[in-house]
């Protein structure tokens, strides 16, 4: 793989430096004002950090086309989740099983990764896919504060989520193989939760790209946009999605109208978010 990206960077003109760092190698790619990070781990594990650009998107698209190109024979179970970068609104997990004699409806839904879809579009094959066996956990920000609260590691939290989700799925069905969307650097975190399960467990970076991932992303953020358009009517204002001034705006024309105590009903107060809007009304 090292060898791969080196070639890859000089065909491409992007310049290559090295650092040592813990359990591996961080390799430090430069094109003109793009920089991204690449870290090798000893443990055969990867990761790509760095503010989305073009660079970062190619470089992904490299590995990951490779990453997942293994095929999954029989039954997967996909689990992803949806929620975890947006400041208002619900986490949501969802564990979904594709069985191997279910790959033509799969492909007829026309379900992908739900970051490539428009949310109308989601909700509409989220309608199909409900159709097949899946597990979904939904906190709503309340929950998820109290929740959070406990370990302040959202990491943690996502694992047991994830971890609750597919065994409750695996109650009634059986499985071949259990692909996880990888969201902390360290697998161990996930695949610790599954030392008693017979099915082959496995975690990948942007995992979305296998199709029993793709369901379980779909109807997570089917029932997150729902979610959304649910507290904005009962609030009657808008709760945009993500993490931008934006969001930050209407954090504060929530608080002024319902108190710095309501926030904790709409949103996730770890976020920085927080702090921006509150402060000022402290006086700090």
């Amino acid at each position: 793989m090292k060898e791969k990206l080196k070639k890859w960077c000089l065909a491409h003109q992007i310049t290559i430096s090295v650092d040592d760092i813990p359990y591996g190698e961080k390799w430090i790619l430069k094109k003109l004002q793009d920089t991204v990070n690449f870290n090798f781990y000893t443990s055969g594990k990867w990761l790509i950090q760095g503010k989305d650009s073009k660079l970062k998107r190619e470089i992904e698209g490299l590995f990951v086309e490779a990453t997942t190109s293994a095929k999954f024979a029989g039954n997967v179970i996909g689990s992803d989740e949806s929620g975890k970068g947006d400041y208002f609104g619900p986490l949501v997990v969802c564990s979904f099983l594709l069985a191997e004699n279910k790959q033509e409806f799969f492909k007829k839904t026309g379900a992908k990764d739900s970051k490539k879809l428009t949310d109308k579009k989601i909700l509409e094959i989220a309608e199909d896919l409900k159709k097949l066996p899946h597990v979904l956990i939904a906190l709503s920000p309340s929950e998820y504060n109290f929740i959070y609260e406990q370990d302040k590691n959202l990491n943690i939290l996502l694992a047991k989520l994830h971890a609750d989700a597919i065994k409750g799925l695996l109650k009634k069905h059986s499985a071949d193989h259990i692909v996880i969307d990888q969201f902390a650097a360290n697998a161990s975190v996930i695949t610790n939760h599954f030392k008693d399960v017979k099915a082959k467990v496995s975690t990948q970076f942007r995992a979305e790209e296998i199709p029993a991932v793709a369901c379980a992303s779909i109807l997570a953020r089917a029932y997150f946009v729902k979610a959304i358009e649910a507290l904005e009517k009962r609030h009657g204002q808008a709760f945009p999605k993500g993490a931008s001034m934006e969001v930050e705006l209407a954090a504060e024309r929530y608080v002024k109208k319902h108190g710095a105590s309501k926030l904790s009903e709409v949103a996730k107060l770890h976020f920085v978010t927080t702090q921006k809007v509150l402060q000022p009304k402290l006086g700090l």
